[in-house]
């Protein structure tokens, strides 16, 4: 069920994953590719379904988080649909996708730049001595693009997810109503 993107991110050898809970239970907690894409633990999802419920009220309850990526962008699995809907937290803007959680695994084997932006990610990794970024931290800007800040390295730092998502947000929802 996840064979090709377990094989992909090198956490192939005797995992069984032959359902969306044993998936999630078996890569709980475990980030991939250095830091590129993250699995939330189980005992975080809670805590972030409140979180980004919160940011993002039109969804509140109707989702649960399983996983985010290296700037901070959380995915979730739609309730009824059971489809995929990504959180950006420096946008202030939720994207639903058309496929279910497998198939967004799939897509991750097949495009992992146009999902995770990666080879921006690599560039951050070369500039960085190819640091690892931790479980609860991502990359995010000094200053927020909504702030007048640009899209470039240099306006990028490590941080702690729950920090960088308050900051960010709350000045997103500041300068809108503005």
């Amino acid at each position: 069920m996840f064979d090709k993107f377990l094989k992909y991110v090198n956490y192939d050898n005797g995992v069984k994953c032959n359902s969306i809970d044993e998936f999630l239970e078996n890569t709980s907690g475990k980030s991939f590719l250095n830091g590129l894409y993250t699995i939330f633990k189980k005992e975080d999802i809670e805590k972030w379904n409140g979180i980004v419920g919160e940011y993002f009220s039109n969804y509140k309850g109707g989702f649960s988080v399983f996983s985010y990526d290296w700037i901070g962008k959380i995915y979730a699995i739609e309730n009824n649909s059971k489809m995929i809907i990504m959180f950006d937290p420096e946008e202030h803007e939720c994207y639903a996708t058309d496929m279910d959680i497998v198939k967004f695994h799939e897509e991750i084997v097949n495009n992992t730049d146009g999902i995770f932006s990666s080879n921006y990610f690599h560039q951050w990794l070369e500039k960085n001595n190819n640091k690892i970024i931790k479980y609860g931290e991502c990359v995010g800007f000094k200053v927020p693009l909504s702030l007048g800040g640009k899209d470039e390295l240099d306006n990028l730092e490590e941080i702690d997810m729950d920090v960088y998502w308050t900051i960010t947000l709350d000045i997103n929802n500041a300068v809108k109503v503005e």
